[in-house]
């Protein structure tokens, strides 16, 4: 068989009529379907010291096949790549689990996603009226610092008239005041 050279490989992918009908196909899958890295894939394996292997040997069997995720920024790719286009990184291992991306760190996370719900304020403003003095509304929403303030202020002060009435008035303006949870995130 005579060496073809890199324009006729390049004619012949251009032109439907003139290409290898079995090369052209899978050049055409592997590239998932985008004609130009099919025709340069074409171009390759015409120019190239080996011929296509067939779909049924046992390299082509082996090969992970599909569609997978780039384990450090997420992005598309496929299951057999080491090269990941978006985030240009080597040596990666892609998986079939799309990572999870903070969105405020910008990092991935490949282990379970935990989602957090956000506290009530319906619930606070409860807490806060029936048991306000002892803190419980501010445990509930995860200031425990406050909470426990107001509970040794109420158990300290509270035989005095006292510590009641700091503590009455200090729940009576945290239902208005507070809007966020202890972790910084807006009440619901």
């Amino acid at each position: 068989m005579a060496e073809i050279t890199w324009a006729d490989a390049l004619k012949e992918s251009e032109d439907p009529a003139n290409r290898d009908g079995n090369l052209w196909a899978q050049c055409f899958a592997e590239a998932d379907g985008d004609e130009s890295k099919a025709k340069a894939a074409y171009v390759k394996a015409k120019v190239g010291a080996k011929p296509a292997a067939p779909a049924f040997s046992p390299s082509a069997s082996t090969r992970r096949t599909g569609r997978g995720y780039c384990p450090l920024c997420g992005a598309d790719c496929d299951l057999d790549t080491r090269f990941c286009d978006s985030c240009r990184t080597n040596g990666i291992s892609p998986t079939t689990i799309k990572p999870f991306i903070h969105p405020k760190t910008q990092q991935t996370t490949n282990g379970p996603q935990v989602f957090k719900a956000a506290k009530s304020r319906g619930t606070y403003v409860i807490l806060a009226l029936i048991f306000g003095t002892l803190g419980v509304h501010n445990f509930y929403i995860g200031r425990f610092g406050r909470g426990a303030l107001q509970f040794i202020c109420t158990a300290a002060l509270g035989w005095f008239v006292v510590g009641l009435v700091i503590s009455c008035i200090w729940a009576f303006v945290d239902m208005f005041t507070v809007k966020t949870d202890g972790a910084g995130d807006p009440l619901s």
